[in-house]
């Protein structure tokens, strides 16, 4: 058994490590910063804007982590409002889109590191897992167009972009391709390694400086949990406290445990407490709404605009909590009738 838990936890190391760098490779050749402006050219009013700029987290989250989303398109965000006069915008936009990445990464186990963690130690098959999440996922969809009908509606028109260069030869096709490779391991058709050796050997030759650029605090975090879980696995009266508090009420306590300590570390922390991988998957999604580090990736569009425009921290951090309750609530009673 031990050995078995010592290979998922490789198994989910390896898995995050390699998607991470070739997320960065992508996000740095611009990929999806090129997506967001080619959709932006058919936006004719504020609430189509709105919505673009929240639907684009949205969906991309489902496959690039919500971390990664948000890293792209908050940015992005930031300077198309700029650009458009609409500024005004940025505290709604920002919360909305925040809410977006968090919600839309939950429907796939690429979705955000707790995701993948639960998906390797579970054993579930891929359909298995999509199935489970897309109800709260059309849910989620739902109240993010809603938050983004509230958003006046004025004709807009964006100045046209500068000039985009060009995409470097090769690259592109080699980060299509280990992205590939990410998708073959997380439905399990072939081992990790296969998926980490060849996208280590290959950026080593064709493109190193993406090396660096995996969030290694997340990874330490990872397995700093792992060791902390282990020992607390071998103190008898831990065990029996945790795993009482849990019976039959896992979805809550991951809810809850999330709110304070955010979702990864619940996801890993509760792991080693209760096998019922299911409540445990909703709880640490939905658990991802609600304080400001519920999710640790809240926190990267709320330094973004805290860096640009200090003097709106305190509107964004009242309407975001406002939001995320907004949505909490909804979501909380779709996983309590199912």
């Amino acid at each position: 058994n031990a050995g078995y838990l010592g290979y998922l936890n490789l198994h989910t190391l390896g898995m995050l490590w390699t998607l991470m760098l070739v997320l960065a490779g992508l996000r740095q050749l611009g990929l999806f910063d090129r997506l967001g402006r080619a959709l932006l050219r058919r936006v004719k009013s504020t609430r189509q804007l709105a919505l673009t700029l929240v639907l684009l987290p949205f969906f991309t989250s489902m496959f690039i982590t919500n971390d990664v989303a948000l890293l792209t398109f908050a940015p992005f965000a930031l300077e198309v409002l700029a650009l458009s006069g609409q500024t005004g915008l940025l505290v709604p936009v920002l919360v909305l889109q925040t809410l977006a990445a968090n919600l839309g990464s939950m429907l796939t186990p690429l979705g955000n590191p707790q995701n993948l963690f639960l998906y390797a130690q579970s054993g579930m098959a891929l359909g298995q897992f999509l199935l489970l999440m897309l109800p709260y996922t059309l849910l989620s969809l739902a109240l993010c167009v809603a938050g983004c009908c509230l958003v006046k509606k004025r004709d807009l028109s964006i100045a046209p972009a500068g000039a985009v260069a060009p995409l470097p030869r090769g690259l592109p096709a080699l980060y299509g391709g280990l992205f590939g490779l990410c998708l073959l391991a997380v439905a399990g058709v072939i081992p990790y390694y296969l998926a980490l050796a060849p996208t280590l050997v290959l950026l080593l030759v064709f493109d190193r400086r993406v090396l660096p650029r995996a969030n290694y605090a997340l990874l330490g975090t990872f397995v700093c949990f792992f060791v902390l879980i282990g020992n607390l696995g071998q103190i008898a009266a831990v065990r029996e406290l945790i795993a009482a508090a849990m019976a039959g009420r896992e979805t809550l306590v991951a809810v809850l445990c999330s709110q304070v300590m955010s979702n990864v570390p619940a996801a890993i922390l509760l792991a080693g407490f209760s096998d019922a991988w299911e409540a445990l998957i909703v709880g640490v999604n939905i658990g991802g709404l609600g304080t400001l580090i519920a999710s640790m990736a809240s926190l990267i569009t709320y330094q973004l605009l805290a860096a640009e425009h200090p003097e709106l921290k305190g509107r964004y951090f009242t309407r975001f909590t406002l939001a995320n309750v907004a949505c909490l609530l909804p979501l909380g009673l779709l996983a309590w009738a199912l």
